[in-house]
Parts: C-alpha cells; structure tokens; sequence
C-alpha cells in the first residue's frame, strides 16, 4: 500500500506578485485607451463614446482591485511514501548515490525512538510493530524526496544535503516534532519522543550514519533532544570504524578473528574455585590486542551487544563444559547487558544453549548491573523472576555504584551480591568502605543472598573481608583471566592458602 503526503511549495510560490503584476499591466493598458476616448468626448461631445469611457473606467477599477487576488492554487506534487521502509543496506547504498551528487553538505540523521521497550511491553509484540511502521512513516513524510530507512529495531535514518534554507537540524527539529503528534495504536493514545544524531561532511554513506548513530546515542544518555557528531581527529575515526566492521566479521567467525572468552576465577574463603566469569577478549589478526573498554561500548553503541553475548554465552558453555567433563566442579559466571535482559527471547535461548551441552541453569549465573536494573525496573522484575524460577542464579554486579539502596534487595529476584570493587580497594583503612561493606554483608545475610567482594589484591584485604562475612573473592591476589585449559589444568589459585 502507497500513501500520498502533499509536497511542500517549490518556486511557484512567488505566482500572486506575477499574477498581480501582470493584473496591473492590462489595467494601465485600458486606462490609457480610455483617456484617448475621453479627448474625443471632450472634444466632440458624443454620448456613445462617453458611454465608452465609462465601461473602460470600470473595467480599470476591476482590474487593479483584482490585482492583489491570489491566482487559483496549482495541482502540487505529491511525494509518495512507501508503508515499509527499506533496511540498512538499501539505504546506505540510495544515500551513497544521493550525497555524492548535487550542491550541498553531505549529512545523515540517525533517529531514536525513545521508551519503545515500554511500548512493547505495555501494548504486545504485534501492537509495537504497527507503532514502528508508523514512526517509519512519519520520517518519511518529513524526508520527502530524501532517502529514508530502518537502520532495525527503534532506529532510522534520513540522508540529504544541507543548505543554508534548510540546514540538518531544521529538519531533525521537524521529524522529531512529527514523530511527537499523536498516535493511536491498538486503542491506546501514544505520544513519542526521539532523539536524533547528525553527522555531517565527508566520508560516505556508511561512515555518515556510523557517526550519525553514535550521536543517537549520546543524545539519548545525556537527555538531549539532538545531537550533532562532533569531527575527531581522522586517525581515531578511523581506527574507531576500523574496529566496529572488524567486530562485525570477528562475530560471525569468533574462532578465525581471535574472539574468545577467558575466565577470572572466583574463589571461598578457602580458596578453593566456585565460579568462574567469562570475560571477552579480543586479538584480532589484523588490528591486534582490543580491550574490552574499548570495543563493548562500540557494540552497545552499534547495536553488536545482541550478538557479542550469543557468541559469548556459546563458547562459555562449552567451555564450561570442557572444564565439567576435566573434573572441575565449578560455575560459571556471564555478564548480560541491559540490551539482552530487555529481549524477550533471553530465557528461551540460554534453556536451549544448556540443553545443547548437557549443563542445568543452577550451573549458571548471570551478572547484571544495578544500572541494568533500575533503566527498565518493571520488564527487568519480570525478566529475572523468570530467570530465577528456571533455576539460574542472578548477581547484582558492582553493587554501591548504580542507584539500588540494601533496602530495595528485598525486592530484587537475585541469589548474590557482588561488591564493587572501589570499596574494596578503601579497605583495611577507609572507614567508610568498611561500613558499606559491614553493612551490605548484614543485609545479605538477613536475606539469605551470596556476598561477593571484586577487586581483591592483598592479603590485608582478603583477611579483613573474610573477617567482616563475605563469602566470596575474586581478584588479582587470586588469579587473572584465564583459558579454559588453565582451569582444567590447575589449580587455578596458587600462591594463596587462604583459611586452610
């Protein structure tokens, strides 16, 4: 189905001064003949020609007063708007056509729907498709004759030339406005926000709307309505978009672009090995060692987060497995980002992965931040209720550093608490960090949750920590990350006696 919107006015706009003009004309034109007859009635006093002159003096009076009248409207243009837009790949390669060619500043704008999780949880997967195309709709009616596409999920993207009568924030300001009217979906009055990345100049395309969807982003963490992609110096860029299309390709074959995970050991008072969390690390053949600060946020930030977990909880399992079948009797642990605790098909593809390699959920733990947690309280309850009745266990990551008080455990469906590591690192001597963890160990102990202190490097502050009830450590005093065959090989903890 095609729908029509009317075009905007193009150079006929200035018609009424023409018609006006031209109106005028004609009336000086008449006025002139009739002050010729008006000389020959002067001069011969003749009634028909008198009677000339006044129907000349009117037609004058018609024709200057109609002068101003505004000509009947043209049939405009319309612009058609196809229901679906089309994907990422159809839209770089019309914009790659469109920005090279024509007068103006290359620019794409990348634009964020805000708060469609609530949507989708609220209104029903079916529902928050229909909200989707017509948002999609609503950009391209503003695009008009610019290319307009799904970049997938809540993201979409309008490439065009920049002038100074119509500069890329203007129409930015216009599809967020657009998008901002209401809409009824499924009998439910809905009014959205979105925020919109712009990235402007040279580069393509493809670099355009990297850019353009990092300054989404950026728009949406700090609240800004838009945001336009500030020029860095070209080496980084590039190093920057050299590392996203590298993890694309490292995801699709991990094994051949040195993706793996490693594990950092968590150990009891006794140093004997409990858990393990995987860890992604990344050695990439041609771009070499990237940390994991620098290419996690870049997959937050580009969308990869959903597939960096499932190679990640993939090769863990397996892993996992591996060390099971060696005669290791140890958990593991895996981080989830608050992208994968928000997709509805989390629980039903960590059931089928543990099917596939013989291992329970109770073998299993999943990390989460308090950040995770509060973004999207109510979908994260009902998401890790579920978790925890399939039997997994639940960690609260970095606690002390988000936003959860120890009042608000009560309510949180987790089986461990883990300590951040900044209070760690204030102990033996900062009282304040030995409150904080006095405290949150009381807590945890009233409800019956695992308290697990991260960052632990000395000796000093493994006794203090053991002393105070923690239950857990993990650490460099313990052990760095390590491969699956050192944990098979063992011990994983040496050096390090512990109680025993």
């Amino acid at each position: 189905m095609v729908m029509s919107v009317v075009g905007a006015d193009g150079p006929e706009g200035d018609r009424p001064l023409v018609w006006a003009a031209r109106g005028r004309s004609v009336a000086l034109g008449v006025l002139v003949v009739c002050l010729a007859v008006l000389g020959v009635v002067v001069q011969q006093r003749a009634p028909a020609a008198l009677a000339a002159v006044a129907t000349g003096l009117l037609a004058v009076a018609v024709l200057v007063r109609g002068a101003g009248a505004k000509p009947p409207e043209p049939e405009e243009p319309t612009v058609e708007v196809p229901e679906e837009l089309p994907g990422r790949p159809e839209f770089v390669a019309a914009a790659e056509v469109m920005l090279s060619e024509g007068e103006g500043n290359p620019a794409v704008l990348v634009v964020l729907l805000d708060g469609f999780r609530d949507v989708q949880t609220v209104l029903g997967d079916t529902p928050a498709e229909e909200v989707l195309a017509a948002v999609g709709v609503r950009v391209a009616e503003v695009a008009q004759d610019w290319p307009a596409g799904s970049l997938g999920g809540e993201r979409f993207a309008v490439a065009m030339r920049a002038r100074p009568f119509l500069p890329a924030h203007h129409l930015a300001r216009r599809i967020r406005e657009h998008i901002a009217e209401p809409m009824v979906i499924g009998g439910v009055s809905l009014r959205l926000r979105a925020f919109v990345g712009i990235a402007q100049g040279e580069g393509g395309a493809e670099v355009l709307t990297t850019r353009a969807t990092i300054a989404a982003a950026t728009a949406q963490d700090t609240n800004e309505g838009l945001v336009v992609h500030q020029r860095e110096d070209p080496a980084v860029v590039r190093r920057r978009l050299d590392i996203v299309s590298s993890l694309s390709e490292a995801l699709e074959k991990p094994d051949e672009r040195g993706f793996r995970p490693l594990f950092q050991p968590i150990v009891d008072g006794d140093g004997v090995l409990i858990s393990a969390e995987a860890l992604a690390r990344w050695d990439d053949p041609k771009l070499g060692a990237i940390t994991p600060d620098t290419f996690i946020p870049l997959a937050e930030r580009t969308g990869l987060v959903a597939p960096l977990f499932t190679v990640m909880l993939a090769q863990s399992l397996l892993d996992c497995r591996r060390w099971r079948d060696g005669g290791v009797e140890a958990g593991l642990s895996i981080n989830v980002s608050p992208v994968n605790l928000r997709d509805p098909l989390l629980t039903s593809e960590l059931t089928a992965r543990l099917e596939d390699v013989g291992l329970s959920p109770s073998d299993v733990t999943l990390e989460i931040t308090e950040s995770a947690v509060i973004d999207d309280y109510s979908w994260a309850l009902v998401t890790l209720r579920e978790l925890r009745k399939l039997g997994f266990g639940v960690a609260l990551d970095d606690f002390g550093m988000g936003y959860s008080s120890l009042g608000r455990l009560h309510d949180l469906p987790v089986s461990v608490v883990k300590l951040d590591r900044s209070f760690v690192a204030g102990l033996p001597g900062d009282e304040r960090s030995v409150g904080i963890v006095r405290a949150t160990v009381d807590v945890c102990r009233l409800l019956g949750l695992v308290v697990v202190a991260e960052g632990v490097e000395t000796d000093q502050q493994a006794d203090m920590i053991l002393e105070m009830g923690v239950d857990r450590m993990q650490g460099f005093l313990f052990s760095p990350a390590i491969s699956v065959d050192e944990i098979v090989a063992g011990p994983v903890v040496a050096g390090w006696e512990g109680n025993r």
